[in-house]
């Protein structure tokens, strides 16, 4: 929730990415996120994630960035 306060996609969500520590969870590797601002997201066509635990919207290409 944090993330999406200061405008942030994280864009490769998965359980590998997610550390559970005495104090909760932590979401980890923010090497492909953006700010939900920027000029360009990604490419028409381009799919940004981990094969698997990518959303059925954004394989099909259907997904609205909406924060």
């Amino acid at each position: 929730a944090d993330m999406h306060a200061v405008r942030v996609l994280h864009r490769d969500l998965k359980p590998g990415n997610v550390l559970l520590g005495p104090d909760g969870p932590k979401v980890i590797d923010f090497g492909i996120a953006q700010a939900f601002d920027a000029t360009q997201l990604t490419r028409t066509g381009v799919v940004v994630g981990s094969p698997g635990y990518i959303s059925p919207e954004h394989v099909n290409g259907s997904a609205a960035l909406v924060p």
